[in-house]
């Protein structure tokens, strides 16, 4: 196999008329760029110069092979540009992958912000709920929310933020009955379910001093993602299990109410998984970079006061404009 070098030598030693001007450019003696071309053409098996004391002739054998040479030259100078100019600046395509109530919510919004901010950045962006394979499905960057730490190889893992479910229902669905204070009688309900949790599904819950339970639950409703569980909630089916930062805008306008107050899931975590920050692009690391910052901040919305409880005032139809007393982490899902 053709040493590439070779290739270039032999095109700059044409391109700059010989042997002395080509020592100039590639600070290679001319006795050394001699011998390359020499074992290329022993290679070859065919004359590419004809030398003499003053003077370099191409043969008809080197003039066809200088053509593709001067293009390999020009190719390899622009693969070494565009990385240059990818290592410079935030440009090119990333490839983003997060679970799709993520890119409903939030992430969408904290993305579009970047490219505003990043103009010459392409993002392909993967919802889905699936777990992607970084390495082989070659994508930079993922957003996953987990119970516990991430641990991939050749993947590093950021905890971002953390978040919890909460037990939410319509009021059209509560009405005439009974309040639900304990987690076991949610099985005497109607429920919401995540499809991959299958028929039967055991949610487990845990209160502010540590207690915790498990509920067996056989849900009416089962569905892919959370975004879906959401409306049938809205819309009265009956008790789901949503990510806080989810519900929190129903239960602001007061179209859903969350039953068993006490009791949620355990936190999980939210995490950036990326393959190492050695030879990052700058597209790919200011990405990261972006999320570490805006991913919190999107969670903690709306702005809570120093008691936990939201700050924001909520329209009432009947009321007018009234104080929200509802109890919200400064991070939730």
């Amino acid at each position: 196999m053709d040493d590439l070098n070779d290739l270039r030598y032999f095109a700059l030693i044409v391109d700059h008329g010989g042997f002395t001007a080509a020592e100039r450019i590639t600070h290679i003696t001319k006795s050394k760029l001699s011998r390359r071309v020499a074992l290329l053409e022993d290679r070859l098996g065919v004359r590419l110069l004809q030398r003499s004391t003053r003077h370099l002739a191409l043969t008809e054998a080197g003039r066809a092979f200088y053509e593709h040479c001067a293009a390999i030259v020009v190719e390899s100078d622009a693969a070494r540009h565009a990385v240059e100019q990818l290592r410079s600046e935030p440009t090119g395509t990333v490839r983003v992958t997060c679970p799709v109530s993520m890119a409903q919510f939030y992430i969408a919004r904290i993305i579009a912000e970047y490219m505003r901010q990043f103009p010459k950045v392409r993002i392909e962006l993967d919802a889905t709920d699936r777990v992607v394979n970084l390495l082989e499905e070659r994508v930079d960057v993922a957003l996953r929310a987990r119970f516990g730490g991430i641990a991939e190889q050749g993947l590093i893992s950021r905890r971002l933020a953390s978040g919890r479910l909460i037990l939410v229902a319509s009021p059209d669905y509560l009405a005439n009955k009974a309040p639900i204070t304990d987690p076991d009688e949610i099985t005497l309900h109607d429920t919401i379910g995540a499809l991959r949790n299958g028929t039967e599904q055991t949610w487990e819950l845990v209160a502010g001093d540590n207690r915790n339970t498990r509920v067996a639950v056989r849900p009416r409703l089962l569905c892919s993602d959370f975004s879906i569980q959401h409306q049938a909630a809205l819309n009265g089916v009956g008790i789901a299990l949503l990510p806080q930062r989810i519900a929190w805008s129903g239960l602001n306008d007061e179209s859903l109410v969350r039953v068993a107050k006490e009791w949620n899931t355990p936190e999980t975590d939210i995490h950036v998984v990326y393959a190492s920050r050695r030879g990052m692009l700058p597209s790919v690391r200011m990405l990261v970079d972006h999320l570490a910052q805006r991913v919190p901040l999107a969670l903690a919305e709306p702005q809570m006061s120093a008691s936990g409880r939201s700050n924001s005032k909520i329209k009432n139809p009947s009321r007018g404009w009234v104080q929200s007393d509802i109890d919200i982490p400064r991070t939730s899902m």
